[in-house]
């Protein structure tokens, strides 16, 4: 069987257990000559073929409902829905997405991009199901990584305490994208070496049938059985019938397992054993480094990639925070399962007692460094802007309501690129500065991190440092003076409008400032290094200048420009403001280089929008 002949799920009916096999070691190498070429993610997808391929043979999508949870695992699944030609354009403007999206495919049962939310989107998949009397199974493929998410729990406490029949998936490859940490952890791996208890079970239940009599008391042998095998029989006392573990590589056991899934009445799991990588060696080896890859070139089996030209500001946050470290006791280090991604390896390594991994769990994050600061310590917690989102509560009530030294590092915040409309960091502004107590800051290049998180650890209050993914910022000699705003002329230089340029968007503003000139338009730009509180040396600038262009990668509403909006209108300012941002509409994956152009934010957008400002205002 030939991939070129697999179209849509229905190709795959009929075919022999062998001729699946076969296909799967096929879509593997599909896939990683995709990637190879587009980038994306490779680890995760690469695990998940053989399981990909039994659930569109045991189920009939999409009128069965698939949901993917992270949802980054979903390649194989696209290339089997009709969209194998179309794999070229992953994560490229105008192509794939590289996570399910609803309004791509009928296939695409849940648009998925942060962990933990299947089992809930599922669970509400099958009850509407019910009530429209529909006829198709709902299924939740989980990865292992999202058992640390404190959703999982609230959509199974609901589930296995209902008739529905819904089917869980638990993808265990022993990662998210780091390894995975926690007792929920801890307990699959204790499941994956005790087959044998389901042998006993069966047994076990064949003998209390019929004997009621000592019914009572092989119930308390059975349990004893099973807490002897399986810690805690953490899924079947949450309500689910438990079917596994499955060799996740094995199709025959695979289709077997979810037919028997089928048949089960009310929630069940079916437990598989993956591993993340399969198949491509260098990704088994080390599936942390493949988990995300942008495109690469092979060579001997290895992954050749370009020399980075600078340090970005992951890798000055991962020095800075080690050398403050020596010299505070009281700094430590939370991560929601990404040490790898957000810089902390070589802190864990320096301080591993003072390094704290917990998990898919932001929220645990954030008001855990909260009890960790009301009692001496001075927590620092980097965490993608787009997984911030989650954390919102725990700032707001358990962070700032108190003024706790919590030190928040809102990491790939602005325009993020091809992971696209789930992962653009372009709200943290806007949800942030209406709490009472925090502190804003938005570096302009990685070099200032140092500053940054010096002025953060003096201020003994609840701080935010906001910076983007890469390096993408603007080139200075060393600036002193962190956080005050940076003017790049003298104060008494002429021009005609002043341009506030929020972070890394001052090299954007820079840029279009040297367009501006060649046009005749003298522009003074100033770089805004704190967001919140509003810094007093803005205030003169200000009321001094008639045309005001704020521009800052954030969204419009509520963000850096409304902030200068109510100051004008609060102190009854004669000028007229041009606000530049993101408009109020989800971003499309494409490049951030991309993406910006689009939205107007790139040198020539900018200087475009200011000229034609200026001109209505004639």
């Amino acid at each position: 069987m030939d991939i070129d002949s697999i179209n849509l799920p229905e190709d795959l009916k009929g075919l022999s257990d062998e001729e699946l096999q076969d296909l799967s070691k096929q879509l593997r190498r599909y896939i990683i000559k995709t990637v190879s070429r587009t980038g994306g993610h490779l680890s995760s997808n690469l695990g998940i073929v053989e399981l990909t391929i039994a659930l569109h043979t045991v189920f009939s999508s999409p009128n069965d409902k698939i949901v993917f949870d992270v949802g980054h695992q979903c390649y194989a699944h696209k290339i089997l829905t009709g969209r194998r030609e179309r794999m070229a354009s992953l994560r490229a403007k105008g192509g794939l997405s590289g996570f399910p999206v609803i309004t791509e495919s009928d296939y695409d049962a849940f648009g998925t991009g942060h962990a933990g939310t299947s089992v809930s989107a599922a669970l509400g998949i099958d009850r509407a199901a019910q009530l429209l009397k529909k006829d198709q199974y709902s299924v939740a493929v989980v990865g292992d990584g999202a058992l640390g998410n404190g959703m999982i729990y609230e959509a199974i406490n609901d589930a296995g305490n209902s008739s529905n029949k819904l089917i869980i998936v638990l993808n265990d490859n022993n990662m998210s994208i780091s390894p995975n940490v926690g007792a929920i952890s801890s307990a699959l791996s204790r499941m994956r070496s005790t087959r044998h208890y389901y042998t006993f079970k069966k047994a076990v239940q064949k003998c209390i049938t019929g004997l009621p009599r000592f019914e009572a008391f092989l119930h308390r042998m059975k349990n004893g059985i099973k807490y002897m095998f399986v810690s805690g029989a953490l899924f079947e006392e949450l309500g689910l019938f438990y079917i596994g573990p499955v060799d996740g590589h094995n199709i025959k056991k695979l289709r077997k397992a979810l037919e028997r899934a089928k048949k089960v009445e009310g929630p069940v799991l079916v437990h598989v054993i993956t591993q993340k990588g399969h198949g491509y060696k260098a990704a088994e080896k080390d599936p942390t480094r493949y988990h995300s890859s942008t495109a690469f070139m092979l060579r001997n089996g290895k992954k050749i990639t370009k020399k980075k030209n600078r340090d970005t500001f992951v890798d000055k946050l991962s020095g800075c925070l080690i050398d403050l470290a020596e010299e505070d006791s009281r700094i430590v280090a939370v991560t929601a399962a990404m040490p790898d991604a957000t810089g902390l390896n070589a802190f864990k390594e320096r301080f591993p007692d003072r390094f704290f991994d917990v998990g898919i769990a932001e929220e645990h994050a954030i008001t855990m460094a909260a009890g960790m600061a009301a009692n001496g310590l001075r927590p620092v917690v980097p965490i993608y802007s787009t997984f911030l989102q989650r954390a919102y509560d725990s700032i707001l009530h358990d962070v700032c309501i108190q003024n706790l030294p919590v030190i928040i590092l809102a990491d790939h915040a602005g325009v993020v690129g091809d992971d696209g409309k789930t992962h653009q960091g372009v709200f943290d502004i806007s949800f942030l500065r209406t709490i009472p107590n925090i502190t804003i800051l938005t570096p302009v290049s990685p070099d200032e991190m140092q500053e940054a998180m010096k002025y953060c650890l003096a201020l003994n209050a609840p701080c935010v440092i906001r910076y983007p993914k890469g390096d993408n910022g603007a080139t200075f000699d060393r600036l002193e003076g962190f956080p005050k705003p940076i003017k790049t002329e003298t104060d008494d230089a002429a021009h005609d409008c002043l341009i506030l340029a929020v972070g890394v968007m001052l090299k954007q503003a820079l840029d279009a400032k040297e367009i501006l000139n060649e046009n005749k338009v003298r522009a003074k730009v100033v770089g805004v290094r704190q967001v919140k509180p509003f810094d007093e040396e803005l205030y003169p600038l200000i009321q001094e200048n008639s045309a005001i262009i704020t521009i800052e990668d954030n969204v419009l509403a509520g963000g850096f420009g409304s902030e200068i909006a109510e100051y004008i209108t609060d102190n009854g300012l004669r000028c007229d403001l041009l606000r530049l941002g993101v408009p109020d509409r989800f971003i499309d994956h494409q490049t951030r280089s991309e993406a910006l152009r689009e939205l107007g934010l790139d040198s020539t957008g900018i200087a475009n929008s200011v000229e034609e400002f200026l001109r209505r205002r004639k």
